[in-house]
């Protein structure tokens, strides 16, 4: 029989702190504009306090036993425990795994730094260490040394309810459903490149011009192709707006309230529907300016043609409003 023991914490807690700090930190970084940045900021608050406690008591904390009683350290305080003083171990679930006390006769309790078993199951060890310390205090005046488990349906409930209540908070404020690759949604994620798509109808429209592509991030992700002939007498423009979901909103109701927004502009009073292009479409002539202002899923398409020279274009004109639509990815 072993005359004294020398325990150290498991790391076995570790194993889902680090996991949950990196999950935290993900979500700050890609879901930020998203979820509540509070709640984030909080549970990763949470979940850094744990993993430096567990840390400290890791690198400090220790149970030594040996003929005399038990000494033990959790971080800087050092507690001693004669074998005389010693009433019973008491195993105490937690909502991570079990703690093990010790009952002094007079009722006060000392948590030893080890054995403790964490969040992913039992140490299959700390039974069989605890069988140690309970012989040892037999054989050195620690009476029957008596281990008494408590019952873990309470913390079990609780942890239980944790979980599901941390998935509920996690599921309601980041709202998968309003993703675009939750099942049933059909929305683009990329922006078609405008100048490839109108390039074969821009040399109807304005022949011998070059396009020019822009680019812009806010309010919305948008590209632009820009077609112009050397004094400006004759111009075409063609702009992808490609809207993203919001807190609670998704991204094809945003790019609807937004179309709905420019249609509704004074700009566009005279403005006059247009079936079969898109989910939605209007069509304005306004002196030698054309516009149209197309929906498509989470995209708005604007088409603008300006030409001083009256030049016919119905038909070219038609024909790319469909080449546009076609080119957005909604599926």
């Amino acid at each position: 029989m072993s005359t004294s023991l020398s325990l150290r914490p498991s790391r076995r807690p570790l194993l889902w702190v680090l996991p949950a700090i990196a999950v935290l930190a993900a979500a700050v970084v890609t879901m930020g504009d998203q979820v509540s940045l509070l709640l984030v900021v909080m549970g990763m608050a949470g979940a850094s306090l744990s993993f430096f406690r567990l840390a400290l008591l890791q690198a400090f904390g220790r149970t030594e036993a040996n003929a005399d009683g038990i000494a033990n350290r959790l971080v800087l305080r050092t507690a001693r425990v004669p074998w005389r003083e010693l009433d019973r171990f008491l195993v105490m679930p937690t909502v991570f795994g079990a703690t093990v006390k010790i009952v002094r006769i007079d009722g006060r309790r000392v948590t030893l730094a080890a054995p403790r078993s964490g969040l992913l199951g039992r140490d299959p060890e700390m039974a069989e260490t605890l069988r140690a310390l309970r012989v040892l205090a037999q054989a050195n005046g620690g009476g029957n040394a008596a281990v008494e488990e408590l019952s873990g349906k309470v913390a079990r409930v609780f942890y239980v309810g944790l979980i599901a209540f941390a998935a509920w908070l996690g599921i309601s404020q980041s709202a998968p459903w309003l993703e675009p690759w939750w099942p049933g949604r059909a929305e683009a994620t990329s922006l078609p490149d405008p100048c490839a798509v109108a390039a074969p109808y821009a040399a109807q429209l304005v022949p011998g011009a070059s396009p020019r592509k822009d680019r812009d991030r806010f309010p919305t992700k948008s590209m632009s192709c820009l077609w112009k002939d050397g004094p400006g007498h004759v111009e075409l423009q063609l702009t992808y707006g490609l809207w993203g979901r919001d807190a609670d909103v998704s991204a094809t109701d945003r790019a609807w309230e937004d179309f709905v927004d420019s249609r509704d502009a004074s700009y566009w009073e005279e403005a006059e529907p247009v079936r079969g292009v898109g989910d939605a479409a209007v069509h304005l002539k306004d002196g030698a300016q054309v516009r149209r202002l197309i929906l498509r899923a989470n995209m708005v398409i604007e088409l603008r043609y300006h030409n001083i020279r009256d030049r016919p274009a119905g038909t070219a004109l038609d024909g790319l409003s469909r080449a546009a639509v076609a080119h957005v990815r909604a599926d």
